[in-house]
């Protein structure tokens, strides 16, 4: 992909996900926040789908115990 611009790296990323669960990002090397169900989030802005039971929020930080 050495000969493809930024764009297209990020529609073709953005289109087939990263290879490693667990993270997000341009270059998929962020973690998940620890707090996402299944550790999975948005592979653009880490939002998490789901929490784990305890906590809300966009990014699971919320305890609600």
């Amino acid at each position: 992909m050495n000969n493809y611009s930024v764009k297209q790296k990020q529609l073709y990323l953005y289109s087939i996900g990263c290879s490693t669960p667990g993270v997000y990002g341009m270059k998929c090397d962020i973690p998940c926040p620890n707090n996402c169900r299944f550790r999975t989030c948005h592979i653009k802005n880490g939002t998490c789908f789901s929490c784990v039971a305890g906590y809300v929020g966009t990014f699971c930080k919320t305890g609600i115990f």
